[in-house]
Order: structure tokens, then sequence, then C-alpha cells
């Protein structure tokens, strides 16, 4: 990772708040280190978010919803398709997806802009490697409760292990909000816990408490896993401006953590993000221990399949009714 000057790495429309309908963000992707731009339109003819690519006159597209993920390792891609037999992924799209989602953004087209010099490779900028920057999306909410909300509703309890990580899924008392959990442990002083919940009925409160506790945690790195990365062809766009970096119980960034137990809070807000995949709220509480995000996608088919999340509407006088 390099020192880099942080107004160099990304820009973002300042006037967002008072032109909303010209949000603008440029900056590199952290993985590929290419820059692309990323706008937003209004389309009524978009259930939730989709996001689409021009490449030599043909639009490429993907809906935000898990059935579209490409692999993942180190972040979550989708894969963007058009009229062509030609396939795009568009790389780390979680931290985006956090933001839209605890925001409530729908009927949205996010459109990439990407240099053709860069051979078509799509990636969501990192910006300062969290969703603070993504925060400006609040400007795109409505103000007022939707007359009813599609939710998934979690009936049963859901346990999904593997390898000494867990992804637990439990229904939730009041049926009205989502309650995250997450614990990491990567040895030593790094063993931390973040929570966070939303009441759908009035989400006003978890908004705030996303802004201040959870939005500004930075993705993060070890030293030691550095040069393995590199020759993967991953971090290519990391610095010490988008990243935390940890060696042993060192952390390199000046003023250390953002947030209170801030590896614990990046891994919550990536959960957010790829749980977002859905494309509706799940109410129930979402427990993750040591997991990243191969395991929370894989989560969503298995959670689907056995049942444990169902399809159903939250009405705004509080009562939920199953859909079919």
């Amino acid at each position: 990772m390099h020192r880099g000057t942080q107004s160099a790495e990304y820009t973002i429309r300042q006037s967002v708040r008072s032109e909303p309908h010209n949000y603008r963000v440029r900056g590199p992707g952290l993985h590929t280190g290419l820059t692309n731009e990323v706008s937003l339109e209004k389309s009524s003819n978009i259930d939730w978010l989709e996001f689409s690519t021009q490449i030599e006159g043909v639009e490429y597209s993907a809906p935000a919803v898990w059935s579209r993920l490409s692999g993942t390792t180190r972040s979550t891609a989708l894969v963007l398709r058009g009229s062509s037999k030609r396939r795009f992924e568009l790389g780390t799209v979680e931290h985006f997806l956090a933001s839209a989602y605890i925001y409530d953004i729908q009927n949205y087209k996010v459109k990439i802009d990407v240099d053709a010099s860069q051979d078509h490779v799509l990636e969501m900028p990192i910006l300062d490697g969290s969703s603070k920057e993504w925060t400006y999306l609040s400007v795109f909410q409505s103000e007022e409760l939707p007359a009813e909300r599609k939710v998934w509703l979690a009936v049963k309890d859901f346990d999904f292990v593997d390898e000494g990580r867990r992804v637990t899924i439990l229904p939730s008392e009041d049926m009205k909000s989502s309650h995250y959990v997450c614990q990491v442990d990567f040895g030593g002083p790094w063993q931390q816990k973040s929570n966070f919940s939303i009441d759908w009925m009035n989400p006003l409160l978890g908004r705030e408490t996303f802004e201040k506790d959870i939005a500004s945690a930075r993705t993060f790195g070890f030293k030691h896993e550095l040069e393995t990365l590199v020759e993967k062809g991953l971090i290519r766009g990391a610095s010490l401006e988008n990243a935390l970096l940890l060696d042993g119980a060192k952390v390199w960034n000046e003023g250390g953590f953002r947030v209170a137990n801030e590896l614990a809070a990046h891994k919550l807000l990536d959960s957010i993000g790829d749980f977002a995949l859905l494309g509706r709220p799940i109410l129930g509480t979402i427990s993750t221990e040591k997991a990243g995000h191969q395991m929370h996608l894989r989560t969503l088919s298995q959670a689907v399949k056995a049942g444990a999340l169902v399809q159903a509407v939250l009405k705004n006088n509080g009562k939920v009714v199953l859909e079919g």
C-alpha cells in the first residue's frame, strides 16, 4: 500500500445535496486500480437497482440481485449481460449496496462509465474504503414511509457452518426490524464484535446509527498478506488513504481506528451489502462469525432453499403478510 493524497484518489459531486440528479462519483477500484465513474439515473422500469454500462455501443446490465453473482473472493461482483454474447464483471459493489439498502434507494439505474483503454474492467470506486461517501445517497430517499414494503421474513432458525465460520439467521420477535451481529477473530488483539439494527417502521434512528458507527468503517488488510494479494492481481488501488493496514498489533494508518471495533464494523458493513442482494430487507437477526463474502452469499441461496426465509409484505400499519 502507498500513501496518497485523498483528493487525487477520487472525486464526488459536493453539490449533490442541492442537485441530487447530478450525482456523480469518480475514482479507482480497490483491486483493479483503474478509474471508473458512477452516476445515478431514475427509472420507473427498475424495481430496485440495476447496474449498467455502455461498451462499444452495447448496453450491459445486471439487477442488484444474488442470482447475477459472479465468483467472489475478496469482494462481491455481479455479471453484466447485453445483446451480445459478451459478459462483464462489475466488482466491489458491496459498500455502495449497503448504503443504498439502508437509505431505501429504489428505481435507479447505476451507470458505470469506463475508459475504453482500460479493457473494459469494471469496479465500483473504493473511495475512502468505506460507505462514508456513499451516504450521500440519503438525498434520494423518500421522506414518507411506503404503504407497504416487500421483505424477506425469517420464519425459522437457520445455521450455516463451514470450517469454523458461521452465519445464523433467526426470526425477530418484533417482525419489523433487521438486526445484524458480526464477530471477527484475526488472532492477537483483533477479536472484535459489532452490532447494528434498523426498524423499518421507523428507520431514522437506524440510519443515524449506520452513519455514526458503521458507514465509516474501512476495508482492511494485514501486512503479511500484501505480497500474496499483489501476486494474485488484487489490491492494485489500495493505499493508506482507502484501507487500514495492520501489522501484528500495530495499525499503520495515522489516527488509528475511526470507529470502535472498526474491523468488525467493516465486516458487518460488508454483510449488509451482501445480504442486500436479496433485493428486500430481512426481518430477523443475521449473525456472522469469521465469515466473509463467499460465506454470506452462499447463505442467501441456502436459507431461501431451506425455507428459513420467505417473501412477505410489511404494511405501514406494522402487519406482515406472507406473499402467495
